[in-house]
Order: structure tokens, then sequence, then C-alpha cells
């Protein structure tokens, strides 16, 4: 009889790990049934074993989980579920809606100063998911940071910066949502947000306008299988999208590495209103697309379908900037010896922004003088208005037309067209004649010259 029961025992201990459910109970900062125990729990089941993190904590919520101490790095697959929280309400709001309408039972703090502190640190060794939802997280210096995972990571439903009534930002964060740091680059799909309304987020990083000193997207270091889709959010603003709770910069981008060409790429909104992300409120920049972004093939950064310094609304002003001088809406700077491609708009439908409001110019190249042969910066389709600088700043100082068209820069410094006459010919068509001062030998022709309109006010 003892010797059937070893041969029992022998064969259950050799079963493989199971995913598992681990339940948070308690707004406690350890101990059984807290979230710090969970994440225990879930990291000793297995690298490679997805599980799931929900939460019961009796009472009426919001709930505050306040940490004391950095929580552990999750190094397993899994999805932390705050929506799994009695009280818990889905948005419901599309970007054509509105702001945020849900209500998140979830709260994420930290107790200390917030000097260099962590919230989650991701940092999953194997393939898979990680999946961080329906939470509110704030008062740490970096709220999310990819540590190196291998695992792909999606964030959805969620308040970054504010507490759970998405109004309030109780400290300001250094990042929000950090896809690198010292533990290695961003090596697989990211999706931050998505098209359905409860997948939105709101990405706060300061009590108001021009006071916000870190990024809301930090992404720099990125790899092969590195790609990055930022859909539906509210950045910069808080959940109604009428205030500003700006960052410095809402988005950073910057660092693939060298011919390593990922067709995925990375695409800030879409060509849809479901995809469009509100970036308003931001100190200095919107988005930033920085040294290094490199490609050998199609567009490797693509902005579309954004509303970039106007409210939820479209129509009233939330500013990014706050120098007219320095600051700009969407700046893009260059690395001379590498070859980049970034898009910022589209001539299909819906691929343009709505870039409206900003103090300084809508988009600027950093002052770097990039030739042609190195890459390309497409600025197509967008609507851009009533910024207090130029609409686009190639080389962030005015040129006037030379003859012949024979210095260098951006764009290979191609003079701007003079239109000679215009003529209506019927009630959406004109036909224009312009003078084009650039001799074939400093240009690849034909020149493409796009006319767009401006409605008035």
């Amino acid at each position: 009889m003892i010797r059937l029961a070893a041969v029992l025992f022998g064969a259950v201990a050799s079963l493989p790990a199971q995913s598992a459910t681990f339940t948070v109970t308690t707004t406690a900062d350890s101990g059984p049934g807290s979230l710090r125990q969970a994440i225990i729990d879930s990291n000793d089941n297995g690298a490679a074993i997805a599980d799931d993190l929900v939460f019961a904590i009796p009472g009426t919520g919001p709930h505050v989980i306040t940490v004391a101490s950095p929580l552990p790095a999750i190094t397993g697959l899994v999805t932390i579920d705050g929506t799994t929280q009695p009280g818990w309400v889905a948005n419901t709001n599309t970007p054509d809606q509105g702001g945020l309408n849900g209500n998140l039972a979830i709260e994420i703090s930290n107790a200390q100063p917030i000097g260099n502190t962590i919230g989650l640190l991701l940092a999953a060794s194997t393939p898979g998911t990680i999946t961080v939802r329906g939470i509110a997280i704030n008062r740490f210096n970096s709220l999310v940071v990819n540590g190196g995972s291998s695992a792909q990571l999606v964030f959805e439903g969620c308040y970054f910066g504010t507490d759970a009534t998405g109004t309030t930002v109780p400290a300001n964060p250094g990042t929000g949502i950090q896809l690198s740091s010292a533990g290695g680059a961003v090596g697989s799909a990211v999706r931050i947000g998505g098209l359905l309304p409860a997948q939105r987020n709101l990405i706060a990083g300061s009590s108001g306008s021009g006071t916000g000193t870190g990024v809301g997207i930090s992404a720099f270091g990125f790899s092969a299988g590195g790609s990055l889709l930022v859909q539906g959010n509210l950045i910069g603003t808080d959940r109604s999208g009428l205030q500003a709770r700006g960052w410095r910069a809402g988005i950073s981008i910057a660092g693939y590495a060298i011919g390593q060409e990922n067709p995925a790429g990375v695409l800030i909104g879409g060509n849809t209103p479901a995809a469009r992300n509100l970036i308003s409120g931001n100190r200095e920049n919107a988005v930033g697309i920085g040294q290094g972004v490199l490609s050998i093939g199609p567009h490797r950064v693509s902005v579309q379908g954004n509303w970039i310094g106007t409210d939820i609304t479209g129509l009233g002003a939330l500013p990014n900037g706050s120098n007219p001088a320095t600051d700009a809406a969407i700046l893009r700077t260059q690395n001379l010896s590498q070859p980049y491609r970034s898009l910022i708009g589209g001539t299909g439908p819906g691929e343009g922004n709505r870039i409206a409001f900003n103090t300084g110019v809508a988009v600027r190249t950093g002052g770097v003088a990039v030739q042609a042969e190195q890459g390309t910066l497409e600025v197509v389709g967008n609507e851009i208005r009533a910024n207090t600088g130029l609409g686009i700043d190639l080389f962030n100082v005015a040129r006037a037309n030379d003859p012949g068209d024979g210095d260098n820069g951006p764009n290979r410094a191609l003079n701007w067209p003079v239109i000679v006459s215009g003529t209506r010919v019927g009630a959406d068509r004109f036909d224009l004649t312009f003078r084009q001062d650039t001799l074939p030998a400093n240009a690849t022709f034909p020149i493409t010259c796009l006319l767009y309109t401006s409605r008035r006010g």
C-alpha cells in the first residue's frame, strides 16, 4: 500500500503546470489575497503559463491598492483584469461620441516618494501575451515599464497617471508607458488602446496645461519583431477630453535597429474614426519621432487620423506647446547618416490628421538637414490650421526662393511654387497655372505639388 501511494504521488507531481486564476480580495499591500501575492503566485506558476489575475474586493469601490515597496516584476504571461471587479463599468463612447464614460473600480498607487519607482514591470521571457486591462495607476515615476519582455503587450481600458475618476493626477509621472529600458528593446507587438470603445485608454501626465514633465508613451529601441499600435486613446487630457492633463511630450518614438524591416512598424491612429487618438494639452510636443528611427522599406512610423491640439469635439482649442519659438505639434529629428521613413497623414480617406490651435509650428524636422536619398518624411492630406507658427517647417529657418533652386536641405530645399493665375470652372474645381523655378539638375522630376483648400475661420 505504501509503494502504491508513492507511485501515485510521482504521477501527480509530473503533470505540467496549468493556467490558473489568482484572485485579489484585499487592498492590503501584501499577504493572502493581495495584488503582490497574486503576482508572486502567477510568476511561480511558470513563465510560459498564461494566467488570469482578477479582482473581487468586498465593499464599494473604487478600491485603492497602495504599495509601500516595488511590486514584483511580472515574469510570466498574465492578464491583469480590473474589469472583473464588481462596480466596473465599460466605456461605451467612441472617439466621435466624446470622452470616456466608464467607471474604473481598481486603482494602484504608490505610498512612497515618486523617485525612480516603477508601477508594473513587465519582464516575461517567453512568447505569449501580457494584458493590463481596466485599472488606474498613479504616483509612480514610470507607471508601466517593459523590462525586455518577449511577450506581446496589450494595454486597454486603463487610466494611466490619474486616479479612478480620470480627472485628478496625484503626482506628475516621468513616463506613462515605457516600452523599453536597460532590460531590452521592443521585440514584440505592442497595442495601446484599440478600435473598441472599452479598449480606449486615458494617458495623463500632470494637473493642467504646460506643467507636464514626462512622456506619455516612450518607445526607444525596436528590434526586428517590434511594432507598436496606438489607437483610440486620450493622451494629455482628462477623461472628458476637454481639460488639459498634459505631458512634456505625448508620444516619443526612436531607435529602430538598422536594416531590420518590419512592415507593421509604428501606427499612431488609423484611417477610421474609431482609431483616432486625441493628443492635446502637452507642454512641448504631441508626437516626437526621434534619432535613429530607421527603415529600408515601407513607412516605419505613420501618424494618421488623429486630432492634435483640439479638444474632444475637434472644434475647441487644447493646444500642445508653450514656446512658439521651439515647440512643434509633431517634431521629427533625424540622424543624417541613416535612412528613415515617416508618414504624417496620407492620401486615403480618413488618413489625414487635424493639427490645429498648437503653440509653435504644426510639423517640424527639428532643424536637421535631410537629403532626399536618405529617406522620406511625407506630410500629406492633413488639415493644418490656426497654429501660431508655420504649418510645415522643414528646416526651422525661413528661406526665400533662389534662382534655379541650387540650395539643399530637407525636400532638397525646393522652391515653393508661385501661382500665376487661377480660374474657377465648377463648384469644386479650379484650373491653376503655377511656376516652379527649379532647374532639372536640382530636383528629381516630375515634382509633385499638392494643393489644399482653406476654409474660412
